[in-house]
C-alpha cells in the first residue's frame, strides 16, 4: 500500500502544496524510469535443428538511471501477488516494480497490458522465475504482442513467425515452377503460410471451406518444398479412396511435370522398390493403415492428409498409422475440422503438431469440458489464441470478392470394389450385345439397344440399386457415400443446396438417406402437384436443402436461394445442364454458386466427357431428357470408345 501511494499519489499531493518527508528509518527507495516508451527483446534459444524454431527467452527492459533492466522479474512477483487483478485498473496507472538492488521503479499499465495479459494466459507468474520462456507454439500470443504496437527492440525470427502465422497475406510469394495454374489471392496468402510453416518445421490444418482450393494450395505446397535447396525425401498424399482420381486429375493438371506414383490396387507391393525414389506418393487411408509397416520404414519431406476429418477418432488403426509417420512436416486439409465434438480438433492438432494441445487428459481438463459443459469464453479465447498460428480457415463468404460469381468443381469419385465388379461385368455384355445387334441389323437401327445399355451403365454409376433387374443388390455405391459425406458439411457451413438428378429413383434413395441423417429437405419432381409449396419453403430458409429432377426443375424455377448445386449424375448436354444451374444462378441472386459435378471415374461419364467437344449431338442424345428421339450421332468407333 505505501509503494501504490508514493508512486501514484504523491505527486498530487505535492502539487496540492503538500510537504512530504521521509524518516531516518525509511527503506523504500522510488527511481523513476526515464524518458522513453519500454521496449521487447526476443531472442531464441535451445533449437532443435538449424531452421526449426522451439524455445524463447523474452525480456523487457526499461531505463532506470541510464541502465538497461530487465523488469520481467520485477511484473512476475506483480503479478503473483496481485493474482493478475492488477489489469482492472485504467492505463495511466502507475505500476510498482521492486528491483533486484532493493530500489523501486514503475512502469504505467498501458504499456505493458498486452505483455501482462499473454503472461497471465501462460500461468507465468512465479515470483522465483527468471525469464519468461515461451514455446513455439505460444506464436498466438506473440502474434497478440507484434500487433498491440509495442516498439520492440529488434526483429527476431519469432516475432516474424508470429506475424507470418497469424496474418498471412501472400504478398512476398513467389509462384513455384511447374505449377499451371494463377492462384487467387487468398490462396497465395495460404500457400505463403503453408510454406512459412514449413520452414519453421511445424504442420498446420488448412480448413478452408468446400470448394475454395485446398487441393491447388497443397499442390503449389508440393512444388515449392521440392524445390528447397537438399528436398530429396518423398511426399505422402493420403486421401480417401473415392478422392484419389481426384488428386490424379489435379495434379496432372496444376503439375503436369511431377512425377506421382499411386500406391493402390492389388498389384501395388510390385512397386515397392520405387517409394523411396518417388518424389510423390498417392495412396488412400485403408492402405495406410494395411501397409502401416511400408510407410513406417520411409523418412517423409510432407505428409499431406487431404479430408482429415476421416482421422477424427483416435483409436482407429488409420489415425494410429498417420501420427507414428515420420516426417518434415505433415499437414491436414479439410473443411470440416470439427464435427462433432472438440475431440476432432485435438486429434488433427495431434497428427500435424504434437503436443500444441497438450495430451489427451490434459485437453479435456484445460478446454474440452470448459468449453463443453460450461461455455467459458475465457477458455475459448486460448484455445483460439493457440490455434490461429497453425490453422487456417476462410469461408467462401469472407472471399467472394475473388471468387467468379460461378464455379465449376469437378469432383470424381472411384466407385467401391463390388460396384466396379458390376460395372466392368455389365460393360462387357453390353459391348458383345451391341455388337451382335449391329451385326444383325446395322448401326442406324440398333439405336434402342444402344441407349438402354448406356442407361444400365449410367444408372450403375450413380447406384447399381437404380438396375431393375435387381443385379444391384448388394454392390453400395460410392457417389452416394460421398454425398453424404458432402451434405452434412456444406450445411454445417451455412450452405443452401440443390441436388439435381435425372433418375427421381435416385430422389428417394437420397431422400431416405436425408431422413436417417436428420437433415430437412423438399423435393421437386415431375409427380409433385404443388410446385410452389417446395420452392417456397427452400427460398425462405425453411429447409436447408432441395431435390429436384431435371424434368421438374430445369425450367421456370427460380431457387436463387441457393449457393451451391450438385449435379449428381451429370447430363453433358452443355444447354440443358446450364439451365439446370440457373434456377440459383440468375437475376436475384447476391452469392457466389458453387456447382459440384459427381464424376464417377474410369466409366462412362469421364469418356462423355472427352467426347463433348466434339460430339455435340452424342450429349443431346445421351443426357437430354427425350434422348431416345434425338438425332443419332454415335459411329461405330465412339461405341467401341465408350464402352472399351
Amino acid at each position: 500500500d505505501y509503494v501504490d501511494f508514493m508512486i501514484n499519489d504523491l505527486d498530487r499531493l505535492r502539487e496540492e502544496g503538500w510537504l512530504i518527508e521521509y524518516g531516518p528509518g525509511w527503506r523504500l527507495e522510488y527511481s523513476a524510469p526515464d524518458a522513453g516508451p519500454a521496449e521487447f527483446s526476443l531472442k531464441s534459444s535451445d533449437a532443435k535443428s538449424p531452421g526449426a524454431i522451439d524455445w524463447f527467452d523474452l525480456e523487457l527492459e526499461a531505463l532506470v538511471g541510464g541502465r538497461r533492466i530487465d523488469i520481467l522479474p520485477a511484473i512476475r512477483r506483480l503479478l503473483s501477488e496481485k493474482q493478475g487483478g492488477v489489469l482492472e485498473f485504467a492505463d495511466d496507472r502507475r505500476l510498482p516494480l521492486f528491483l533486484d538492488d532493493g530500489r523501486i521503479t514503475s512502469i504505467t499499465l498501458g504499456a505493458v497490458r498486452p505483455l501482462l495479459e499473454a503472461m497471465i494466459a501462460l500461468a507465468m507468474a512465479d515470483p522465483k522465475g527468471g525469464r519468461l520462456r515461451v514455446s513455439r507454439f505460444d506464436a498466438g500470443l506473440i502474434y497478440q504482442l507484434a500487433k498491440s504496437g509495442q516498439p520492440w527492440a529488434s526483429e527476431t525470427a519469432l516475432k516474424q513467425l508470429a506475424l507470418d502465422l497469424g496474418d498471412p497475406s501472400g504478398e512476398n510469394w513467389t509462384k513455384p515452377v511447374g505449377l499451371v495454374a494463377e492462384l487467387r489471392p487468398y490462396q497465395r496468402a495460404g500457400a505463403s503460410w503453408l510454406l512459412a510453416l514449413h520452414r519453421a518445421s511445424m504442420g498446420g490444418i488448412l480448413a478452408d471451406e468446400m470448394g475454395l482450393g485446398k487441393t491447388l494450395q497443397a499442390i503449389s505446397h508440393i512444388l515449392q518444398v521440392k524445390a528447397a535447396p537438399g528436398a530429396a525425401e518423398p511426399t505422402l498424399v493420403v486421401a480417401p479412396t473415392s478422392v484419389l482420381p481426384n488428386w490424379r486429375a489435379e495434379f496432372e493438371k496444376f503439375a503436369p511435370d511431377l512425377e506421382f506414383l499411386v500406391w493402390h490396387g492389388a498389384d501395388r507391393k510390385a512397386q515397392s522398390d520405387k517409394l523411396a525414389a518417388a518424389a510423390v506418393i498417392l495412396t488412400s487411408y485403408p492402405l495406410l493403415a494395411r501397409d502401416k509397416a511400408v510407410f513406417l520404414g520411409l523418412q517423409f519431406d510432407l505428409v499431406v492428409l487431404d479430408e482429415a476429418h476421416v482421422l477424427k477418432n483416435p483409436a482407429t488403426a488409420g489415425f494410429k498409422a498417420a501420427i507414428e509417420l515420420k516426417s518434415g512436416q505433415v499437414l491436414a486439409l479439410t473443411g470440416t475440422p470439427i464435427e462433432n465434438r472438440l475431440t476432432d480438433l485435438w486429434s488433427l492438432a495431434s497428427l500435424t503438431n504434437a503436443n500444441l494441445l497438450g495430451s489427451f487428459d490434459s485437453f479435456t481438463k484445460t478446454w474440452r469440458t470448459p468449453i463443453e459443459k460450461h461455455g467459458d469464453p475465457v477458455a475459448k479465447a486460448a484455445l483460439r489464441r493457440r490455434l490461429r498460428p497453425f490453422s487456417l480457415r476462410r469461408t467462401k463468404d469472407e472471399v467472394a470478392t475473388e471468387l467468379p460469381p460461378k464455379s465449376i468443381i469437378p469432383e470424381h469419385i472411384e466407385l467401391s470394389e463390388a460396384q466396379a465388379r458390376l460395372y466392368e461385368s455389365q460393360r462387357l455384355l453390353m459391348n458383345v450385345r451391341i455388337r451382335e445387334e449391329i451385326e444383325r441389323v446395322g448401326l442406324s437401327r440398333s439405336q434402342i439397344v444402344v441407349l438402354d445399355a448406356m442407361l444400365k451403365l449410367r444408372q450403375i454409376c450413380c447406384d447399381p440399386l437404380l438396375l431393375r433387374s435387381g443385379l444391384g443388390e448388394g454392390a453400395g455405391s460410392a457417389k452416394r457415400e460421398r454425398l453424404m459425406e458432402m451434405l452434412p458439411e456444406l450445411i454445417e457451413d451455412g450452405r443452401r443446396v440443390i441436388v439435381f438428378s435425372q433418375f427421381t429413383k435416385m430422389l428417394d434413395l437420397i431422400s431416405l438417406d436425408l431422413f436417417s441423417a436428420g437433415i430437412a429437405h423438399e423435393q421437386l419432381r415431375g409427380s409433385t402437384v404443388d410446385r410452389a409449396r417446395p420452392v417456397a419453403r427452400f427460398q425462405k430458409g425453411e429447409v436447408p436443402l432441395i431435390l429436384v429432377s431435371l424434368k421438374a426443375g430445369g425450367t421456370g424455377v427460380n431457387l436463387t436461394a441457393a449457393d451451391t448445386v450438385i449435379l449428381y449424375d451429370p447430363w453433358w448436354n452443355p444447354a440443358v445442364e446450364a439451365q439446370a444451374i440457373d434456377r440459383a444462378h440468375r437475376i436475384g441472386q447476391t452469392k457466389p454458386v458453387f456447382v459440384h459435378r459427381l464424376i464417377a471415374s474410369a466409366t462412362i461419364e469421364e469418356k462423355i466427357l472427352t467426347l463433348q467437344a466434339k460430339k455435340q449431338e452424342l450429349a443431346d442424345m445421351l443426357w437430354s431428357s427425350d434422348g431416345a428421339s434425338s438425332s443419332f450421332g454415335l459411329n461405330e468407333e465412339d461405341i467401341a470408345f465408350l464402352l472399351g
